[in-house]
């Protein structure tokens, strides 16, 4: 009761002490700082967000300008391909107004040729025609005048048409000519323009390829730096959304606390009523423990006196007896038992006439009796031994009937010294907080009516040892 009242009290101690920190609890000290920290992870997560944004944003800006430098330059080579297909048109009209060039070129040469042998011809007419006027004799002559004179006549006609051809043939040359001159220069401008803008679209190319080959490496080691920024932004995240995770597990774990410290308040109210009610009872059982302590000390004493009175009344010498069963080698010589135990205080065994003599004794153990039964008929001689009584057990029996094993056993099954020991302390740790108490021990031998210290070291000088009588036996 005085355990259980020591438990109640520090019970509503330690009720007082949780009412006092629930208040406390209410607001736990490290909630603030985990919120802080969650807010300074978020916003750190919101920054790498924004940085990834901007870095992706910048990633696609430089990928639709290099987009637009692609179709920039697919343009100037189609432009390329355009102006080359200009200046083949170019070249095979040139090629064309040339050949037809040669072609005039060759027809008024034809009518040249022509001219020169109509003039000629004419020459010779007019040679006849002299020859005619001196000549007037024959009318062969003066046909083939007529003749000649006609076709001079039609040769003039032909070189007259010949002329204005070869005036008209003469102009289209050279408008020709000065067309292919146009066309030449026109040529030679488009060639110029072509090489300067082979010049530029390769300069530009080379630009173009050097500023994309280093705007690529640019965005390479940029899109690397970025790809290792989003990785730890990542791993940064993950590790803030574990901690958040945590904290949210803490923030529970601390709301189910505040609820629970709200239960403890009411069972705290409750357990103070209780402590109230049992303070009350626990001062009227405290005084009626007094008195059950005072009664049982009278009590323990008056069982002191009878169990030795009772004692004193058995007898102050008593004697045992114990059988012993077979042991192998008997058992192996086919030997029987021939001493029986009719009931527990007497032995029987054969005698004279084949008639049964008997044997009384204080206590008879048969063959089946462990150490355990033997020693509960004398384990209440150690009380009388601590209440100041003189108490001796001895063994008596020729050799190999038992002593040995029913004083002493085994460590598996210890005989009546080990046992009567842990009694002894057992009874001393009992009384330990009303007595004070100081063991002495000795061991002796009897050996030829002679006592031996067996406690004695080997090398040390043997006293003889006398039995001293008690004066009041």
């Amino acid at each position: 009761m005085l355990r259980r009242y020591s438990k109640a009290r520090s019970g509503s101690a330690t009720s007082t002490v949780s009412q006092n920190d629930v208040s406390q609890a209410d607001k736990p000290p490290n909630a603030e700082m985990y919120d802080k920290r969650v807010q300074e992870l978020s916003k750190v997560v919101d920054e790498s967000q924004k940085k990834a944004d901007q870095l992706r944003d910048e990633l696609q800006r430089k990928t639709q300008q290099e987009r637009e430098m692609q179709e920039e330059l697919e343009g100037l080579k189609d432009t390329l391909q355009s102006e080359r297909h200009i200046i083949k048109e170019v070249t095979s009209e040139r090629d064309r107004l040339k050949s037809l060039c040669d072609e005039k070129e060759s027809s008024l040469q034809v009518a040249l040729v022509e001219k020169n042998r109509l003039e000629t011809k004419l020459t010779n007419g007019q040679g006849q025609e002299n020859n005619t006027k001196m000549d007037l004799s024959g009318n062969h002559c003066e046909r083939d005048t007529l003749t000649t004179v006609g076709s001079v006549n039609s040769g003039i006609e032909m070189l007259t048409k010949l002329e204005e051809e070869l005036k008209s043939c003469r102009k289209e040359l050279a408008a020709s000519k000065e067309v292919s001159k146009k066309l030449i220069m026109e040529r030679n401008m488009l060639e110029q323009r072509i090489q300067r803008l082979e010049r530029a679209k390769s300069e530009e190319k080379s630009t173009m390829q050097r500023v994309y080959e280093d705007e690529c490496r640019k965005l390479k080691a940029h899109t690397a730096t970025l790809e290792q920024k989003l990785e730890s932004a990542t791993q940064s995240l993950n590790v803030a959304e574990s901690t958040l995770a945590l904290r949210n597990t803490e923030v529970d774990s601390l709301q189910n606390t505040l609820k629970e410290l709200d239960e403890l308040r009411e069972f705290k109210a409750d357990v103070d009523r209780k402590n109230q009610q049992t303070a009350e009872i626990l001062k009227r059982q405290g005084t009626q423990l007094v008195e059950l302590e005072s009664l049982y000390k009278q009590e323990q004493v008056l069982r002191k006196r009878y169990y030795n009175t009772i004692e004193d009344m058995k007898g102050k010498i008593r004697v045992f007896c114990r059988l012993r069963p077979l042991n192998d080698k008997e058992v192996s010589l086919k030997d029987k038992n021939i001493v029986c135990s009719p009931d527990e205080f007497t032995i029987a065994h054969p005698w004279k006439d084949d008639k049964s003599k008997q044997h009384i004794y204080d206590r008879v153990f048969d063959a089946y009796t462990t150490q355990e039964d033997v020693f509960e008929d004398t384990k209440y001689l150690v009380q009388s031994a601590v209440d100041g009584y003189n108490v001796c057990i001895f063994a008596y029996g020729q050799t190999g009937s038992g002593k040995t094993f029913t004083i002493y056993g085994s460590d598996n099954n210890p005989g009546l010294t080990p046992r009567a020991t842990s009694e002894l302390f057992r009874v001393i740790k009992r009384d330990g907080n009303k007595y004070s108490f100081s063991l002495k021990a000795y061991m002796v031998e009897l050996y030829q009516d002679n006592l031996v210290d067996l406690l004695l070291p080997k090398n040390a000088m043997r006293q003889k040892l006398e039995i001293k009588k008690d004066s009041k036996v």
